[in-house]
């Protein structure tokens, strides 16, 4: 018998769903995203299942639903039960028990957080399950996890119960549990889940025309730019860094707001000669160069923290760093202090650009992060109350890592050393500069 679909789903909660969603553009409009998401699987599923081939298991209560009315008209078509169990796994093991029991039919299994899903993967789907030497057909998912599950029959997911859920090895994990029950697997299309803004912005890029998408170009509409909000953070508001691994920090901006402590004097001591200081925020540092006698020039995209650092008795000016700049290849000293190497997020990029603002003789000065940490971007964004900047790419350098990205722009590294736990190195295009101090 043709299969039939099972929608597992949660209730588009304010505060319950897309909870992850919910820390950079607010909890209520990461409810409404879901719903949005939710109402897109659902015609994307009605497209490809005649009514009465289609089932959804639900926990939570949809009354408290963002689009409710719109939901509860949408599932009138549907046939909808409750999702019993007491872990994730468990429900969806029992959901495929229950929705095979109303289909009498095989069951193809989606979830709400690929509204991107097209009437085409699912047809796909049906058919790779229909092939004979398929029990199972799994849909993998960007994040390790998987967006669908298709089976000829329940029993083949009665282990979902054991695997661990919602981590970056479910997939490989569920698929080992089908393998190990005697299921033959077959593999559907990968598919990128919603769980955070970056992934809500690359979805709606791929379903423009999808209520997903619009609901998103409201959310992108209400972002700020990151500048604005590091401004408003060195004015006092305060203010949350988004996507790091280890979660949302606190920006430190008593640190950048305050004077050149002796860490801080020893960076700018190596510099010699006219030098730029490349994301000089509030201008620390381009005051401690400017006291020392040195011509200096702090950049910055942050227009309040060009104005700070100039009320500091500095030179400084709005500038990205890649658009053009004053004094371009004239400059003996360029400096990229705390961890401005990650600015665009292509460290490789930023050092091949810093080489181009050096004299033939000149020198970078960089600080990266302890030993260990390798090469890594992450995707940023930064919130103040419930307000969220775009996000914006940002790279972390182990300090082991430094010597090959510095080959691959050019640069030669002259010295590398740890100064009270804050780890700078010399770069250079030429010669071979021994350090000053």
């Amino acid at each position: 018998m043709r299969p039939g679909v099972l929608v597992v789903a949660k209730a588009p909660v304010e505060g319950q769903a897309k909870t992850r969603l919910g820390q950079g553009v607010g909890q209520r409009v990461a409810a409404d995203l879901a719903s949005a998401a939710f109402l897109d699987t659902l015609a994307a599923c009605e497209e490809a299942f005649p009514r009465g081939r289609r089932v959804v298991a639900i926990t939570g209560d949809l009354t408290r639903a963002e689009r409710s009315v719109e939901l509860a008209r949408r599932l009138a078509e549907w046939d909808v039960f409750r999702q019993r169990g007491k872990d994730l796994g468990h429900r969806l093991a029992n959901a495929h028990e229950d929705a095979a029991r109303v289909l009498r039919a095989p069951v193809v299994q989606v979830g709400m957080d690929t509204p991107q899903v097209t009437a085409r993967h699912l047809a796909a789907v049906v058919q790779r399950l229909g092939a004979t030497e398929c029990d199972a057909v799994l849909g993998p998912a960007s994040d390790g996890g998987w967006w669908c599950l298709a089976l000829n029959h329940p029993r083949w997911g009665r282990g979902l119960g054991a695997v661990p859920m919602s981590t970056s090895q479910t997939g490989v994990a569920t698929r080992a549990m089908l393998t190990g029950a005697g299921a033959r697997v077959g593999c559907a299309e990968q598919l990128n889940d919603v769980d955070t803004a970056d992934d809500a912005a690359e979805v709606a890029m791929l379903a423009p025309d999808s209520r997903f998408a619009a609901a998103w170009r409201r959310v992108d509409d209400d972002l700020h730019s990151p500048a604005d909000l590091f401004d408003e953070a060195l004015a006092g508001a305060p203010c949350l860094v988004h996507g790091m691994p280890s979660g949302p920090v606190e920006l430190p901006v008593d640190v950048w707001r305050g004077d050149c402590d002796a860490s801080d004097r020893v960076l700018v001591g190596e510099c010699s000669g006219p030098t730029l200081d490349v994301g000089c925020g509030p201008g620390r540092l381009t005051q401690g160069l400017t006291e020392r006698g040195a011509v200096a020039l702090g950049i910055d995209v942050a227009p309040g923290a060009v104005r700070q650092t100039r009320a500091r008795g500095a030179e400084a000016i709005c500038r990205d760093v890649f658009d053009p700049v004053p004094g371009e290849g004239r400059w003996e000293s360029v400096l990229l202090a705390d961890g401005n190497i990650g600015i665009g997020g292509d460290p490789v990029r930023l050092l091949r650009r810093v080489a181009s603002l050096l004299s033939p003789v000149g020198r970078a000065l960089v600080e990266v992060a302890p030993p260990g940490r390798g090469v890594v971007t992450h995707r940023l964004h930064l919130q103040i109350g419930d307000r969220r900047s775009s996000s914006f790419a940002w790279a972390v350098v182990g300090a082991e890592a430094l010597e090959v990205l510095a080959r691959q722009a050019s640069l030669r590294t002259l010295w590398l050393v740890n100064e009270r736990g804050r780890w700078f190195a010399q770069l250079s295009r030429t010669g071979n500069h021994r350090r000053t101090g």
